[in-house]
């Protein structure tokens, strides 16, 4: 009797656990309204670090465009399944500013800004050019989890593909 009681605790909170690290609309309003309305953007989510993620961000800090860069990066992306299980989760995606494709049911795990794919694949036919900004929820709190830079800014301030270079101006 005691380990059914056990087992059905166990259960219980472990599903608890993982509905505390899904994202509701609300935090995603937040969120998104944090991210584009600062004029300090990357101090904004600086705070939201993970641990892991603190190291890496001197680098990003030392880009002098990375806070236009986050402004550009309006294509937001809801993943809906089990926390951390990307095979098998699936995508929602969104642009900045109207945000009508956010799941209703099931978890949305994580939410990544990254710039917009017509712009991504001006500069690498995969889409892959680009930078992107990745946010998970742990034990409750959104955290910034994952920057990636996958476009290179020159010592001059510019961009090596053109069509991002512009994009970014605009």
């Amino acid at each position: 009797m005691k380990a059914i009681l056990f087992f059905i605790f166990l259960c219980s909170s472990c599903a608890f656990a993982d509905e505390t690290n899904c994202f509701k609309r609300g935090e995603i309003d937040s969120l998104v309204t944090g991210f584009f309305s600062s004029s300090d953007n990357f101090g904004y989510v600086k705070k939201m670090a993970t641990e892991k993620l603190k190291d890496k961000l001197p680098y990003y800090e030392e880009n002098n465009q990375i806070n236009n860069i986050m402004k550009h990066a309006t294509q937001i992306i809801f993943n809906r399944g089990n926390p951390g299980d990307y095979e098998s989760s699936k995508q929602f995606i969104d642009n900045y500013p109207n945000i009508n494709n956010f799941p209703n049911n099931g978890c949305v795990w994580k939410v990544s800004f990254l710039t917009p794919e017509k712009i991504r694949k001006m500069c690498d036919d995969d889409g892959a050019a680009g930078y992107f900004f990745g946010f998970i929820k742990i034990n409750g709190e959104i955290k910034f989890s994952s920057i990636l830079g996958m476009e290179i800014l020159r010592p001059d301030g510019s961009f090596v593909c053109k069509g991002f270079d512009r994009y970014m101006k605009e």
